[in-house]
Parts: structure tokens; sequence; C-alpha cells
């Protein structure tokens, strides 16, 4: 009753529950919603304890689930989280801009860091889906490769959703 006080994403943390409801809702609110999703880097560190979790909370909602890895260059994935934590910095804290030799700089010694290690290790990921998640509902790709015409048509066909045609020449 009191979701004014605290954000969506804390009230999920403290009542799991939650972040069921949540598709739920957004999924039964309007009849042309086929589909609904989450995406981040983080479920990368999930123990397979907490995808058994997810799997059993989505299950009970009656979802088809379906799981799309999206791999990116360890070293580009790697960068871009640094360019998101400097640039959160920035904006959040007042921090000053990061140059781009101090990014590199910095990148030098963050790709070693235990939160770059955990998500640039697919394997691990990979091995822990396939335990929780039957293998003809994980799709792998590759966020290099994703954006062309025959890659969408495999993962839209894989998510049995309707072929789409993006504007890839649009940001």
């Amino acid at each position: 009753s009191n979701m004014n006080l605290i954000t969506k994403i804390e009230a999920m943390r403290l009542m799991p529950k939650l972040y069921f409801d949540h598709f739920d809702y957004i999924y039964s609110r309007d009849k042309n919603i086929t589909h609904v999703s989450d995406i981040t880097p983080d479920y990368a560190i999930l123990s397979k304890q907490i995808f058994h979790f997810i799997k059993k909370g989505l299950e009970e909602k009656d979802f088809n689930i379906k799981v799309v890895f999206l791999m990116r260059d360890p070293v580009e994935r790697a960068w871009s989280h640094l360019r998101m934590i400097n640039r959160l910095k920035h904006e959040r804290k007042g921090a000053s801009k990061v140059s781009p030799e101090a990014e590199f700089k910095q990148l030098k010694k963050f790709y070693k860091t235990s939160p770059c290690l955990k998500r640039t290790r697919y394997q691990n990921t990979s091995s822990i889906i396939e335990e929780v998640f039957p293998k003809k509902d994980i799709y792998y790709g590759f966020y290099e490769t994703l954006f062309n015409q025959a890659e969408i048509n495999k993962l839209t066909d894989f998510l049995e959703a309707p072929r789409i045609v993006p504007n890839f020449n649009q940001v």
C-alpha cells in the first residue's frame, strides 16, 4: 500500500513474489501483449537456486518460459560495463567525466574484477541455465551479430513471436 515510499525494484527484493506479479500484470492488462521479458547482464551472476526460483514462479503464473542468452565480445562487454559505471557516477553523484585515456587505464584493472569476470564467463552462465531450463527453450546469440534480418528471424521464430523488420539504420 505504500509503493510510493519504495521503488518497485526495492519492493521486489523485499517480496520476490512481486517480480512474478509484475509480469502477470503487464501481460494481463492488454490483450495485444503476447510476450513479456526482462533483460539485464546481472542475470549472468545468478545461482542455480535463483534460476530455479524464477522458473518456478513464472510457471506458477502459467508463462511459457524462453531463455535468451545474448553474449557479447568479453572485452566490449567489460568496456561497456565500465563506461556505464563512469556515466552513472557522473550523472548521479556529480563525479567528473572520465577521459578516454583514463578510462583505458581503468579498463586494464577493471577486467580482472569479480563483477566483470562473473558477467563474461559465459561458460559458467550457460552451464547453470542448462541445468535449470530445457535446452530447447534456450537461445544463444551474440550481440555483435544480432542486428541483421536473418538473426532477428531466428530469434522471433524461437520466441514464437511475429516476424519483425527492424530499421537497422536507426540506433
